[in-house]
This record gives structure tokens, sequence and C-alpha cells, in this order.
């Protein structure tokens, strides 16, 4: 049961930076390769929890992508047990703030967070970056569901040549509470992996490939 539970709350945008975004050095640890899609894993120093990496490519337009995750409102669709996402605040086309609800498996309670959401892109490479704060100041606690206190994460989307996009997935996680950090890191690589695959399917729509946005420009 716990098991599960991991499984569907990192799924809720989690991740933090890179030095590189094709970077796989660093004693990457791979643990999952399916569907062309692969999970990596790897022990950061200060923290007990397992940095995990997702990578992907998907025969896409560059704004697809950016399109998918800024729709909030689709992210039940995609992201494994997310249960109801809303837009809180729109600040600009590239900058917003987003509830997101996860539901979790009886007896242990929903968990929620909201995010702070900025994209950037490269004027050089073209490569697309969604960096995510959590803020979970940003309204009130809601009854009988657990919010989370940290989260970082981040997408990057990078444009190929061939008219393909990679995928490239990477998070690092607090949970709290007094789940045992071997049984998170047993488990913190599936979620992500099936998110990921959930979204390359989902991309695919018309109302995604035919996105266009002042602020991305394709290859």
């Amino acid at each position: 049961m716990k098991t599960g539970f991991l499984i569907i709350i990192l799924n809720i945008f989690t991740g933090f930076h890179l030095n590189e975004e094709s970077d796989l050095t660093g004693n990457w640890k791979l643990v999952r390769n399916e569907d062309g899609i692969k999970a990596f894993t790897r022990e950061v120093e200060g923290s007990s929890i397992k940095q995990v990496r997702v990578i992907a490519n998907v025969k896409s337009t560059l704004t697809a992508p950016v399109a998918i995750v800024r729709d909030v409102s689709s992210h039940p669709k995609w992201i494994y047990r997310c249960k109801t996402a809303k837009i809180l605040k729109t600040v600009s086309e590239s900058d917003h703030y987003y509830y997101n609800e996860t539901e979790a498996p009886w007896p242990i309670s929903n968990r929620d967070i909201i995010t702070h959401a900025v994209i950037t892109q490269d004027k050089k490479s073209k490569i697309v970056t969604i960096t995510s704060t959590g803020v979970p100041n940003f309204i009130p606690p809601i009854k009988d569901i657990v919010r989370l206190k940290k989260l970082q994460a981040q997408w990057k989307f990078i444009p190929k040549v061939n008219g393909t996009v990679d995928i490239n997935f990477t998070l690092l996680i607090d949970l709290g509470g007094d789940l045992p950090s071997w049984l998170v890191n047993l488990a913190i690589a599936d979620g992500p992996f099936e998110t990921v695959l959930n979204m390359r399917k989902e991309i695919m729509k018309a109302k995604y490939q035919n996105a266009v946005y002042n602020f991305i420009q394709e290859l």
C-alpha cells in the first residue's frame, strides 16, 4: 500500500536542475527501460532520497509539450493519479500558479501542492525549460488533504533537427512524514515513468500539435 502511494505522489512535477541538459554522467543508474523511455536514479549528497531522471523522445513540434504542461486542466488525463488541477493565478503566458491534488489509496490522505511555474527558452539552442517551485502557503490548507511542503520541478524540451523533441524530466523530492527513505527510493522512478509515458501519448492531440505561443520559437 505504501509503495503504491509513493508512485502516486511522485507524479506532482518534482525536479532539480542538472548542470547540462543532456548530462547522464555522475553515477546515474538505469532502473527502467521500456517503450523507448528510460528512467535513471542516483545518490545525491545531503539527501537520503535518490534523484530521478526520465528521458524520452517524441515526434512533435517543440511547442506541443509546452502546451500540454500549460494546459493545467488536462493534468488528470496524463499525470498519474492526479485528481484535480486548476490555475490559481496567471502572471503571463509563461508564468502561472496552479493547484494539483493527488489521489492516494485509502486509508492514506490525499496530497496537494501549489506550484509556481515559469517557462523560458534559450535563444540559441531553442531548448525550453519549465521550472516550478512549490509555494505551499499560497492558499490555506484544505481539510483532510496533506500539503506537500517542498517541491521543485524541471521539464526540459530539446528540439532535434529530425523533427523530434527530447523530453527530460528530473526530480528530487522530500516527502516528509514518517515514510522511510528506503521505501521512498524503492518506488521513486515508477510514477514519473508512467507520467512521461502518458504525456507522450496525450501530446499527439491536434490542439497541442497546432499550438502557437509568441514566447516559443521552433527550431
